[in-house]
């Protein structure tokens, strides 16, 4: 058990737990509505909540690189704070605080200017996603009934609140960004299951004191909105304690001129941390396509795994992400785990190694647990795949995982997005939808068929992930590792 770390173990978890609640919300709300209003009340919902997780993957570039980029002075900070209270000051926040601003005032100083400064740099750029979420929002103001065949009298009481919730998405991610880089992942689980929960409330409570389905909807949207500012000032109260002037800098991002910092953010680096996602959306939608033209009993099967693969590996990916943040801040592998050997060079070397070794061990028991469940639910019916053949295919992805999704999101939180991309974009866009053309092109799109491909291109990934995996282990002898506790 030398490479299983319990705290690693612990905050992965509870990150992933955290995003599988967020990104159920809409699911929730459908499965306690679906019998009491129509066809169009569902459709609403389910649109506008496509909407919302377009725009969540679009956004999520801001989360990872504010990850990356305040991970070490975040680290630091929360060092200096520890150290503090070990040294005989623990006790409240406050004395914690003032203990760490009287030892190290220039070293806590440094990293708060640079946290300020980093704050600036990452509200601009998402300032500007915003204006694109607008105008984009507007067109769909404009002919979203059209677009999703919905009634207006269903689709407007909705979505007019819930833009709200639609434009503040590039700004929370930043947040969220700063939130996860201080470690607060069990806060971010408290603050999904509160938003999540109040949501789910405002729909039961439409049921039952018998509202219509338009004032439901309009309900349902303004709650999501209360419940979004809440969030997002609970997660800014949460953060006040490290004084980096979160609010300050967002008014200084919007103000006209060069913001401090600007330099040293790249739009390329933001696009290219969230390039996995728009990957796998194309290709899952033409693996759909491809099934779908062969039958669509073939289509409506394919699109199920795809959901139920959105549903486990989206939130399972956050073990690679908080595995990068904590080998970032070099707190991830157990002090026990590495060994001083005398060269620098080898020791980063060895640090990283054991870091990797610590994500890809513990996430499997994770994944395992995971594959396991989603097989015994297949088998009893209670998810509707079928044969047994698509059973085990849907099982064994989801397997691949410590060494496929959660290894490439852990090596673009702990060196940065360019570091597998072509593994993915050659295994993707390459070959997996060089080969669905094929089949497509044969004749054999049977859902069995489609997804064998799909595991056979996860393995390639997996393949290809080898050689950026051993380019960041041999770069580790370019850092000084530090290991605290």
């Amino acid at each position: 058990m030398r490479y299983f770390a319990p705290n690693y173990v612990a905050r992965s978890f509870t990150a992933a737990l955290s995003s599988f609640i967020s990104f159920s919300a809409a699911f929730f709300v459908l499965l306690v509505t679906r019998a009491h209003y129509g066809t169009d009340f569902a459709i609403t919902i389910g649109a506008v909540g496509s909407v919302f997780g377009l725009i969540s993957v679009a956004s999520a570039g801001f989360t990872v690189h504010t990850l990356m980029s305040s991970a070490k002075p975040f680290g630091a900070l929360r060092a200096t704070r520890e150290s503090a209270g070990s040294d005989g000051s623990a006790g409240s926040a406050e004395s914690v605080q003032a203990s760490v601003d009287v030892s190290e005032p220039s070293e806590v100083d440094s990293d708060r200017a640079e946290l300020r400064s980093l704050v600036v740099a990452e509200f601009r750029p998402a300032l500007t996603m915003t204006a694109i979420v607008a105008v984009a929002a507007l067109a769909l103001s404009l002919w979203g009934p059209h677009i999703f065949g919905v009634s207006p009298e269903y689709f407007y009481p909705y979505w007019w609140p819930y833009l709200v919730v639609l434009l503040l998405g590039p700004l929370t991610a930043v947040i969220a960004g700063l939130t996860q880089s201080a470690a607060q992942d069990g806060f971010g689980l408290w603050v999904s299951v509160l938003s999540t929960g109040l949501t789910v409330a405002s729909a039961i409570v439409g049921i039952v004191i018998g509202l219509d389905a338009h004032i439901a909807l309009a309900l349902i949207g303004v709650t999501s909105v209360a419940v979004r500012l809440l969030t997002v000032a609970m997660r800014l109260s949460r953060l006040r304690e490290f004084r980096i002037g979160i609010v300050a800098g967002l008014w200084q991002a919007a103000r006209p001129g060069r913001a401090r910092g600007w330099r040293d953010f790249s739009p390329l680096s933001a696009f290219l941390t969230t390039i996995d996602g728009f990957v796998f959306l194309l290709t899952y939608t033409v693996a759909i396509s491809v099934a779908s033209h062969h039958s669509p009993a073939d289509g409506a099967m394919v699109a199920l795994i795809v959901s139920l693969m959105r549903a486990l590996i989206v939130p399972i990916k956050q073990l690679g992400i908080v595995g990068g943040r904590m080998s970032r801040q070099s707190r991830l592998a157990p002090a026990e785990a590495t060994e001083v050997t005398g060269s620098a060079e080898a020791t980063g070397s060895l640090v990283r190694r054991t870091d990797l070794r610590v994500v890809t061990f513990s996430s499997s028991v994770v994944t395992t647990s995971a594959g396991v469940l989603a097989l015994i639910l297949m088998l009893t019916g209670v998810i509707h795949i079928s044969p047994l053949p698509l059973m085990l295919l849907v099982t064994a992805q989801v397997l691949c995982e410590p060494w496929a999704g959660i290894l490439f999101s852990f090596l673009k939180v702990a060196s940065g997005p360019k570091l597998g991309l072509s593994a993915l974009v050659v295994s993707y866009l390459g070959l997996g939808v060089l080969g669905l053309l094929v089949i497509d092109l044969t004749g054999h799109g049977e859902a069995v068929t489609v997804w064998a491909w799909m595991v056979v291109i996860r393995l390639v990934f997996m393949g290809f992930m080898v050689r950026p995996t051993r380019r960041w282990i041999r770069d580790g002898s370019a850092a000084a590792p530090v290991r605290a506790g």
